[in-house]
């Protein structure tokens, strides 16, 4: 497919920067289920990686699961077999220069950080195997692949999910490194701002000399993920104050519509829903009670403009602004509205 060739290139070359010799692992996890309407769907997108790879004089190593695959290795193979290979994934690491992670599962799973999530049980193979390439400092790329499953999950369109989600990671990343600065500028020199979504304000502190910036320059984060766009600031919560309205919230397995919460203080005051569904005490419960440490950030990628119910694409839909909570267990929460606009407040 011209437009994966396309956006190989685009990532290999223009993102990822490969020279001559690098050893590049691409893994994923291929979708083969009985039941999948389009089984093997990520294997055209791995295939011309690959290809990008290897055009560059580089090397191309593919480490490919399968869903079924995956289902007997559970129950076929006992546990300590797969403690036992600790060393020669370690080796293996060793050899690596660059790591890209295709599919979508692996870092978001109820939507928690992949590596928050992987470094609970340090005795997991995973864990040792992300501790490893963190302190190497080598680059792994989350490229997020969107599948029917997560068409399913987000109760979306595939096929508007699919599109979404090429045109985001396609985007220009020289226009959006020049964006990013922009954004930068404009957010670090001043602290007190207030969010407008319709009718409703919400005043916040931003702290602002602890910016993270995900523009899809990949010389400035060893873990990246895909699509990029987003500028994030810590906030003070204790000075939040007033009500947002977020036209979305993503919370474990749940989606919300319009929902408004006020806060005093950084405390919650309310959490109003538009309609009684499935889900919103178990919101309600985990806002109230959530912890201090909360963000704010504001998407910039031009190429997304339409919600696609995933938060790892939405947050950066151009313009998107989102606060992002923690529950009691870190999972987070994040609310999140396109049409909200952010002044600075003396």
């Amino acid at each position: 497919m011209k437009e994966y060739s396309e956006i190989a290139f685009n990532i290999i070359s223009n993102f990822l920067k490969i020279h001559k010799n690098d050893i590049v692992a691409i893994s994923g996890e291929i979708h083969n289920n009985e039941d999948s309407p389009h089984p093997l769907v990520e294997f055209p997108l791995i295939e011309e990686l690959a290809v990008a790879v290897r055009k560059k004089n580089a090397f191309p190593i593919l480490n490919i699961s399968t869903q079924n695959l995956k289902k007997r290795f559970k129950q076929e193979i006992h546990e300590e077999i797969f403690s036992s290979t600790q060393n020669q994934y370690i080796n293996w690491i060793d050899s690596v220069d660059s790591f890209i992670e295709i599919g979508w599962k692996r870092l978001s799973e109820d939507f928690e950080s992949y590596t928050e999530n992987k470094l609970r049980n340090p005795d997991n193979t995973e864990s040792i195997i992300i501790k490893k390439i963190i302190k190497q400092k080598k680059k792994i790329i989350f490229l997020n692949f969107p599948t029917y499953e997560l068409a399913e999950k987000t109760d979306s369109d595939f096929e508007e999910l699919n599109n979404s989600y090429l045109k985001a990671i396609k985007c220009n990343y020289n226009t959006l490194k020049m964006k990013a600065k922009d954004f930068q500028e404009d957010f670090f020199s001043f602290s007190n701002y207030r969010i407008t979504s319709g009718i409703e304000e919400l005043d916040l502190k931003l702290i602002k000399n602890e910016y993270q910036l995900f523009m899809g320059e990949s010389l400035d984060h060893q873990i990246i993920v895909l699509p990029a766009g987003v500028i994030e600031f810590p906030i003070d919560k204790n000075f939040l104050n007033g009500t947002f309205f977020a036209e979305k919230i993503y919370y474990k397995n749940f989606i919300y519509k319009n929902v408004k919460i006020n806060f005093l203080d950084g405390s919650v005051r309310f959490v109003s829903f538009e309609a009684g569904e499935k889900g919103n005490y178990l919101l309600q419960n985990a806002i109230t009670s959530s912890q201090e440490e909360s963000f704010f950030s504001i998407g910039f990628n031009s190429e997304i403009s339409c919600y696609t119910n995933f938060y790892l694409y939405d947050r950066c839909i151009n313009g998107n602004i989102s606060l992002k909570f923690f529950d009691k267990e870190s999972y987070p929460i994040v609310f999140s509205s396109k049409n909200a606009e952010i002044k600075k407040r003396k």
